[in-house]
């Protein structure tokens, strides 16, 4: 029995090591992670508003794109949900890199309209407003 659970518990942490969030999380490089980084943004940058974020934008002297995302306790009192928020808007922006354009710090702050909609929502909405800042390559 005793060995039956250590080779389960085996499994189980290897399985956890190779699939580890590692490398579906945004790259450190890629990450807005500093307050200054953020007051920055803040101070100057142009702005678009959707029903479930606000999206802020501001040229960097960088060969590459950074991103932050903001999710007050406005959207749940529960950290395991807005941390899902947050997962779920890092997503759409890792899964779309490739596409936007590169020099630029974007801010995505979350209203609490985007508790109800499903990553398939989020994503296409982002992907709309990218296009709409002209930070799309196509």
């Amino acid at each position: 029995m005793e060995i039956k659970i250590k080779k389960i518990l085996s499994s189980v942490l290897i399985h956890n090591s190779r699939f580890s969030g590692s490398r579906l999380l945004l790259p450190k490089k890629l990450r807005l992670t500093k307050k200054k980084e953020f007051e920055k943004i803040f101070r100057k940058s142009e702005q678009l508003t959707e029903k479930i974020f606000v999206l802020k934008v501001r040229k960097n002297e960088f060969d590459y794109s950074r991103f932050g995302f903001i999710v007050s306790l406005k959207i749940s009192k529960k950290a395991t949900a807005r941390n899902r928020v947050r997962r779920q808007v890092q997503e759409s922006i890792r899964a779309n890199i490739d596409g936007i354009k590169k020099g630029f710090d974007i801010i995505i702050s979350a209203k609490p309209a985007i508790r109800d909609k499903s990553y398939k929502e989020i994503n296409s909405i982002i992907k709309s407003a990218l296009k709409r800042m002209g930070l799309t390559k196509i």
